[in-house]
């Protein structure tokens, strides 16, 4: 903002009311608002609006004014914002957003007095203006002036938005053919603009957990919300859990999380494609009768041979997303050959990113250790079983 200076006066009336405004302005600079009541501020706030309404309409014509002598090329600036941005020190933003409006209110007369009149606001003339701008040339200029006459009588009541929601509408009466092809366009860049951003990344945390974040095109997440929603349902919880499980009356984000699980824990197996990826193989080593649910016991693990994670604990016994390929009895102190060559669908070979292309076989990762620790009384009672089962 440029400071006050004494500057030579030219006399001309657009200038010396501003002049004027701003010696009352100054003169308010210390005056207290704590002694406004409740109606006096809402007044102020609405005359303040209008004023600043009124000074920018007069800002617009200058804008326009200033291109019409060519100001900005005796600056050497390329356009009117840039010589805008540089006389007033505004960003770049607020001096484009000022140049549109002056080209906006020079299109359009009627706007343009309302504006200075302080009937309506920046804002508001930029959103009637893109509405007349997309009427096209097949709408006569009558029924134009008709549509800006409309949206301004509405603009008291209504903002930027709303106003710009009533152009659709009467676009659509006035040009039926002309809006659908219009609205047919906004589609598909919008689908395109999906496309072209849907994102998804995950990562582990090395605590059990897996956190991630997505970007979906609108379609298919209001079909992800539907789904968890039927899955997360206080009603439905209740159904299944009982009376009393859910207290809550709208889906709390862990049951949200919940259900999310549950729904990929359905999805069929059969459905995953198998070209470009099949679902996870897993080789565990435990007790049989411990995976079978038949003995109680230590938790078998699970190494899982495709993306070399291991599961702890009793989901290894779950078969909800991976089948499971092969058990080996408590006895084993290593991988069987078989799970220890052979290659993914990814083209590792035993967790190795670079074993099969460099010909390695590698056993699974040794940051932890997959196979529990055997007492020798449990040793002895396992070697006892695959005897008895050799001689049977």
């Amino acid at each position: 903002m440029t400071k006050h200076t004494d500057t030579a006066r030219s006399g001309h009336p657009i200038e010396e009311a501003l002049r004027l405004v701003r010696e009352i302005l100054d003169g308010l600079a210390d005056e207290p608002a704590w002694s406004m009541d409740a109606a006096t501020t809402g007044r102020v706030v609405g005359l303040a609006a209008q004023v600043v309404a009124g000074v920018a309409e007069v800002e617009a014509r200058g804008i326009a004014q200033a291109q019409a002598l060519d100001l900005p090329g005796a600056a050497q600036c390329r356009n009117v914002a840039r010589w805008l941005q540089q006389t007033t020190h505004v960003t770049g933003r607020t001096a484009s957003a000022k140049a549109r409006l002056a080209q906006s209110l020079g299109e359009h007369e009627v706007s343009r007095v309302a504006m200075a009149r302080g009937e309506v606001h920046a804002e508001q003339v930029g959103a009637i203006a893109t509405v007349l701008a997309d009427l096209g040339d097949d709408v006569s200029d009558d029924d134009k002036q008709r549509a800006e006459v409309f949206l301004l009588e509405h603009a008291t009541e209504h903002d930027a938005d709303d106003l710009a929601g009533l152009g659709r509408e009467i676009a659509i009466r006035l040009d039926p053919e002309g809006a659908d092809a219009k609205e047919a366009a906004v589609l598909e860049r919008q689908e395109e603009r999906a496309r072209a951003k849907t994102r998804l990344s995950m990562y582990d945390d090395t605590e059990g957990m897996t956190h991630g974040r997505f970007s979906i095109p609108a379609l298919h997440g209001a079909t992800l919300r539907k789904a968890l929603a039927a899955f997360a349902a206080p009603k439905s919880v209740r159904g299944t859990q009982g009376a009393g499980s859910y207290d809550w009356q709208t889906p709390t984000p862990l049951k949200l999380g919940q259900a999310f699980v549950s729904y990929i824990e359905r999805f069929p197996i059969k459905k995953v494609p198998k070209i470009g990826g099949l679902n996870a193989t897993v080789n565990v080593i435990g007790d049989y009768e411990i995976l079978q649910g038949s003995t109680t016991g230590a938790p078998s693990r699970a190494t899982c041979v495709t993306c070399t994670t291991r599961d702890p604990g009793p989901t290894a016994a779950r078969p909800a997303c991976a089948t499971l390929k092969s058990f080996a009895p408590s006895t084993t102190a290593s991988p069987t050959p078989a799970s220890r060559s052979r290659p993914t669908r990814c083209g590792h070979r035993d967790g190795h990113p670079h074993a099969a292309r460099r010909g390695l076989q590698r056993p699974p990762a040794t940051s932890h250790q997959p196979y529990p620790s055997l007492s020798s009384t449990a040793l002895a009672s396992s070697r006892a079983r695959v005897a008895s089962s050799r001689v049977a």
